[in-house]
């Protein structure tokens, strides 16, 4: 875009101007008023080819004096090179009509080839972690029960003498030793058999001594009666006092 200016301009109310180009290197593509003049009518409009020429006058406004922007001038570039722009003529109106001729200066517009650059989209592919769930196949292990041998029974132990021996399957065996002239004849038992073994002198001792723990039947009997007596005197206790409560409430 191109601005055709007004230097000290006196009393402008009305213009005329041509402007040329080269037309090989540049084409007009548009125009448009500046801020100088307002409200124009334009009496005089030539758009060729290389050149251009506008006449255009104010309506019912004052003549205008100082500096401004006449006409802005868009050109479109055509080939490479440096054109010319030069004001052929220029004249400006005041009020009256009276014509003045103001001091044309001339420019030029040089245009270049510029690189271009084409966009080139790239494409970059992100992978998306994706959290697959996996399984892992456990096992329950026990330890092995104890179990019961078949045909082997609990092993118990039977004091002989003062030894603890380990039980047998060994079946049952009496002993009867030759006596001696003047003793008692023992009687030995072994096996797996459970109870309490009889020395000689227990054998030898008539069975109606052995009356020796009458006592201890007798404590347990006046035990049993004490816990009986005191779970009654509880017993009624509690009856009582959930009485008492009842009554109160």
């Amino acid at each position: 875009m191109v601005s055709l200016l007004v230097d000290e301009g006196q009393d402008v109310n009305s213009f005329d101007i041509t402007i040329e180009y080269d037309d090989t290197i540049l084409e007009l593509s548009s125009w448009s008023y500046g801020d100088y003049l307002s409200n124009l009518s334009v009496s005089t409009l030539v758009n060729t080819l290389g050149s251009f020429r506008l006449a255009a006058s104010q309506l019912n406004t004052q003549a205008v004096s100082g500096d401004g922007t006449l006409l802005n001038l868009t050109f479109k570039s055509l080939a490479p090179g440096t054109s010319a722009l030069v004001l052929d003529e220029a004249e400006f109106r005041d009020l009256q009509g009276n014509v003045s001729t103001p001091n044309r200066a001339s420019g030029s517009i040089n245009v270049i080839l510029a690189a271009t650059y084409t966009l080139t989209p790239t494409i970059t592919l992100t992978p998306t972690r994706t959290n697959t769930p996996f399984y892992t196949a456990t096992s329950r292990f026990e330890m092995p029960t104890e179990t019961e041998v078949p045909g082997v029974p609990e092993p118990t132990a039977t004091e002989i003498g003062g030894v603890i021996p380990q039980q047998s399957q060994t079946p049952e065996v009496t002993l009867t030793p030759s006596p001696l002239p003047g003793e008692a004849t023992p009687i030995y038992k072994t096996g797996a058999v459970s109870g309490r073994f009889m020395g000689p002198a227990e054998l030898a001792r008539p069975a109606e001594q052995d009356n020796s723990n009458w006592w201890q039947w007798l404590l347990l009997g006046g035990l049993g009666l004490a816990l009986l007596g005191g779970g009654a005197y509880w017993f009624v206790r509690y009856q009582r006092k959930r009485k008492a409560e009842q009554e109160w409430l």
